[in-house]
């Protein structure tokens, strides 16, 4: 998350010089909405507005299956794929 907070930093420092969409989008391997939406956040709130803020659910906390599920799901697949 902080790499992604450093190519935004990067990528608002450089709309601010003037660089065009476009060309910061492969500078920073960021995606043009991205871009945007950091130079936008920038704009609005300065540093302190840009802050990522905490995604909603972490990885894996909005599970379907119980753990004894997930086990036997991934022995079955093991089990039963075709190599």
């Amino acid at each position: 998350m902080q790499a992604l907070a450093e190519r935004r930093r990067r990528a608002v420092k450089l709309r601010e010089k003037g660089m065009r969409v476009n060309e910061v989008v492969r500078a920073c391997e960021l995606s043009r909405g991205t871009v945007i939406a950091a130079h936008k956040a920038y704009c609005l709130g300065g540093w302190t507005g840009m802050a990522l803020k905490p995604r909603e659910c972490s990885t894996g906390a909005v599970r379907r299956l119980n753990t004894e599920q997930d086990r036997e799901v991934q022995k079955l697949i093991s089990d039963k794929t075709p190599d």
